[in-house]
């Protein structure tokens, strides 16, 4: 009889070790994906230059818009 308790007593402390590890591990596995999931930059965060990426796509329309007048102007002055 003492030796079923014993068992017993051991197995159940297994089951609660590998509960704990199990458990143990998922906190281990979401604290590290919280944390990969803060790493990189923010949609507004400046970028290279110092500038957000809204401001660079701004900033590239600008250089559209003058390269276009620039053309046209060129094109004019071609022409006569």
């Amino acid at each position: 009889m003492l030796r079923i308790g014993v068992a017993l007593l051991s197995v159940h402390a297994h089951n609660v070790s590998m509960v704990r590890n199990a458990h143990t591990s998922l906190v281990v596995a979401v604290c590290l994906c919280m944390l990969l999931g803060s790493c990189g930059s923010k949609p507004n965060a400046p970028g290279v230059g110092g500038v957000t990426k809204a401001q660079a796509e701004e900033l590239n329309q600008a250089a559209e818009v003058l390269d276009a007048r620039t053309n046209q102007a060129q094109a004019a002055a071609g022409s006569h």
